[in-house]
């Protein structure tokens, strides 16, 4: 037996998923959890809006701060970062369409390496996203900038972690190339039921 496991569509990962797409609905008990693809920090990346009331927002939007565009596990250039901050943008001024008294719920808090400046707050709401987080004022080009100048370094087990999200955590070193941050950076961002 076991769960499900749902990974946003494209994943490319090393173990057996359901693809999640946009606008895909989930129904589990008496919830019901709307799909919205984010790409950015990876394409394949999805938030979940849970009954129209709260927002699973994975590395998207964190409280106080959005997600990074550069977590691979090998280089990138800028022309790829810069991709990737535009779609990154594109998925953020998505949510930020939500009611402004939708929670967020992100998957990361302060202290994080994952953002830049995370907020001590563990949830928030859109709303408040709108008035507060520096990174959500910023226009496109100046949220490319960001994107690419204030680059925190990568967590000293940033490989392992990538690696073991992919699913093959005990491949030899150097077997994930093809997964690295080329043209998707995927990662897995899940859903279980």
């Amino acid at each position: 037996m076991g769960a499900t496991l749902r990974l946003g569509a494209g994943a490319d990962v090393d173990f057996d998923h359901n693809p999640l797409s946009d606008g895909d609905v989930v129904e589990i008990g008496n919830r019901r959890i709307r799909v919205i693809h984010t790409p950015g920090h990876t394409t394949e990346h999805v938030c979940l809006l849970v009954d129209d009331w709260f927002a699973l927002t994975g590395d998207t939007l964190f409280v106080g701060d959005v997600g990074r565009v550069d977590l691979a596990l090998h280089d990138v250039d800028d022309d790829e970062l810069r991709i990737r901050a535009k779609r990154l943008y594109g998925s953020l001024h998505r949510l930020l369409r939500l009611s402004a008294e939708t929670e967020v719920y992100p998957g990361h808090y302060a202290g994080s390496s994952c953002g830049r400046g995370m907020d001590g707050k563990t949830i928030s709401t859109i709303g408040r996203e709108k008035r507060t987080n520096r990174a959500l004022s910023l226009d496109l080009e100046d949220f490319i900038d960001f994107q690419l100048a204030e680059v925190p370094p990568l967590p000293a087990d940033f490989d392992h972690i990538k690696r073991t999200n992919l699913g093959f955590s005990d491949a030899p070193v150097g077997t994930e190339a093809r997964y690295g941050r080329g043209g998707d950076g995927r990662g897995a961002d899940n859903l279980v039921e």
